[in-house]
């Protein structure tokens, strides 16, 4: 193990610190597997495989919806897929990006930030897409307003120990549903903003991260072994607040999901070809993206450095950081003069992030094979449920023409007899 001098060993701080990534620059995983402690073989195991899964289901998945696509394109005489297939087909196929932005982050530690990143650009894609392909299914005006009306009357806001859907943002009920009523457009417009609101904060927080690992710290030798930096330059001061953003843009996000598909739920809930729409199985992939940034929390309080055998000094891959010690300047020249540390790859500001990658890795092979299941290529399932929402319709306005017409020939019957008992009394 590295005996730290006091020279060179940062002073314990509340604030959190870490080593920064930067200094991994030029260091990849797949060049020393060799050395390479067990417990991450079976991280990079575990996400090839993932990504593997990802990469096959996906491509069987998409090499079957073009062929289906472009057969139902001729028979229809259409010059480009409708907007519901390329929503879905942006569903199906963006896991496979995501999965190998996280796979590369498990080869390659340094570029974790800017990967999650781009995870979270690609998962905001991705519940944008999820969100508009169940809002089309309401179709166009005025058909969204006549299905909302369909819907049960309840308190919808609230969680559902108290008869809503919203059971992470149950206060909101307080204000939106104080008493029971059916879906409305401005319940629709307001989750829609919620779920925009999950996007922002899942999007900005990475950002951030990037942006504070790009500053260029001072790296000392920690007491611990590890290499570590100071964290008002690394964003370390800003933390707690990245934490409680992460974890509000979750539940914000869920909150506004849970209206949506229970809009489309209730307003198709009695037709029959409702059932071959699969809501609730295609609702899952949006669940996915809305738990990421909570993972990236949950994953801050686990002991990864136990689980991984981390504090095992002898088992330590290092790489060598140049530290200055000391500067002369004069107005030619200049000199300066220093040492190096060694610094362990993998501590916890690492493991995590890959603990992260592995996970997403996982959870884009169970959503491509979701995908592959109920997205089914070339899917018309959507059309099937306009037409079947179509004749119900017609059918409700022939019941309401004929209650209509009852009316009236009730109130003529009505006007009858009352003439007829004003002869007789005459």
């Amino acid at each position: 193990s590295v005996k730290p001098s006091p020279r060179r060993t940062l002073k314990g701080n509340r604030i959190y610190r870490a080593m920064p990534l930067s200094i991994l620059w030029g260091w990849s995983a797949h060049a020393h597997l060799s050395k390479v402690k067990w417990p991450f073989w079976i991280v990079f195991t575990t996400g090839f495989l993932g990504f593997v899964a990802t990469t096959v289901l996906v491509g069987l998945w998409l090499i079957r919806d073009r062929r289906a696509t472009g057969n139902r394109m001729v028979a229809e005489g259409r010059p480009m897929a409708d907007l519901p297939i390329q929503l879905a087909r942006t569903v199906c196929v963006y896991p496979v990006f995501i999965c190998s932005m996280a796979f590369t982050c498990l080869m390659v530690p340094a570029t974790a930030y800017a990967l999650q990143l781009a995870i979270a650009i690609g998962s905001g894609v991705t519940m944008s897409c999820m969100v508009m392909y169940f809002l089309h299914a309401l179709g166009e005006p005025p058909r969204p307003r006549k299905l909302l009306m369909r819907t049960a009357k309840k308190k919808w806001w609230n969680g559902s120990l108290c008869g809503g859907v919203n059971d992470t943002c149950p206060g909101m009920g307080f204000w939106f549903s104080r008493e029971p009523h059916r879906l409305r457009m401005e319940d629709v417009h307001r989750a829609v903003r919620l779920v925009e609101i999950f996007i922002w904060l899942f999007v900005i927080t990475s950002s951030l991260n990037v942006a504070s690992s790009l500053v260029p710290p001072k790296v000392a030798m920690g007491a611990n072994g590890f290499c570590d930096a100071d964290p008002w330059a690394q964003g370390g001061a800003w933390y707690p607040l990245n934490m409680f953003l992460n974890v509000a843009s979750t539940f914000i996000g869920s909150s506004g999901y849970a209206i949506v598909i229970s809009a489309v739920s209730s307003a198709f809930e009695d037709i029959e070809a409702f059932e071959d729409f699969h809501v609730k199985e295609k609702a899952s992939a949006g669940t996915i993206f809305l738990l990421l940034p909570l993972l990236s929390v949950f994953l801050q309080f686990i002991p990864i450095d136990k689980i991984l055998l981390l504090h095992r000094a002898q088992d330590r891959l290092t790489v060598a950081v140049p530290v200055t010690e000391h500067q002369e300047h004069t107005l030619t020249n200049w000199t300066s003069s220093g040492d190096y540390i060694y610094c362990p790859v993998y501590d916890k500001e690492v493991a995590a992030p890959m603990i992260y990658c592995m996970f997403v890795t996982l959870f884009m092979a169970r959503l491509a094979w979701n995908n592959y299941r109920y997205f089914p290529p070339g899917d018309a399932s959507m059309k099937a449920l306009w037409d079947a929402s179509l004749s119900l319709e017609d059918i409700e306005e022939d019941a309401e023409n004929e209650e209509d017409d009852d009316d009236d020939d009730c109130a003529s019957d009505s006007e009858e007899q009352t003439a007829c008992c004003s002869m007789s009394k005459k």
